[in-house]
């Protein structure tokens, strides 16, 4: 009889601890991009070409390279880059960070994401231009690159704000996040 009880409370408090390890580790992504909004902002005050929206260069946004080039040019430690939050909850492999403005990875899956596309992209949609990604909250069985699942992202935007969305889509699509 006890024993059944205390089966049941622990079927019964399992999915609330469940709940709040992923709310917490969420909340430590958004805190994560937070610092990455704030060290891009400071590389874009140094090397900023004086244009608000435009062409990534133009704006002072570290590329052609990856989001690395933060670590190199001293605006944020190794370990934001390489652990972002520890591991990936769905993957046995580091947790992963993605730069909106140049992804040469997905500009060969899906053209347009290159630069290329940034200046008309941020024009449009100015300070609600998504900026970095947080691609590791994917539901269990998800495709990353599918167009036709639900998937979840954590994104920064230019204006600095976070959001969280749930949506059928490529998250790797930037219109996926406006």
């Amino acid at each position: 009889m006890v024993v059944s009880i205390i089966a049941v409370v622990a079927a019964l408090l399992f999915p609330v601890i469940a709940g709040s390890k992923s709310a917490a580790r969420e909340s430590e992504c958004m805190a994560r991009l937070r610092q990455w909004h704030q060290a891009i902002m400071l590389y874009q005050a140094e090397w900023s070409g004086g244009v608000t929206y435009g062409a990534p260069h133009e704006m002072g946004l570290p590329v052609p390279t990856t989001l690395t080039t933060m670590v190199d040019a001293g605006y944020m430690p190794m370990t934001m880059v390489l652990d972002p939050g520890g591991m990936n909850q769905h993957r046995s492999i580091p947790a992963q960070y993605s730069q909106q403005w140049y992804d040469p990875q997905y500009e060969q899956l899906r053209p347009g994401i290159g630069m290329d596309s940034w200046a008309p992209y941020v024009l449009r949609y100015g300070e609600n231009s998504i900026l970095v990604v947080d691609k590791n909250h994917q539901p269990t069985g998800t495709v990353f690159g599918s167009r036709f699942q639900t998937h979840k992202g954590i994104g920064v935007y230019l204006g600095g704000h976070v959001r969280t969305l749930m949506r059928k889509g490529a998250p790797m699509d930037r219109e996926w996040w406006n």
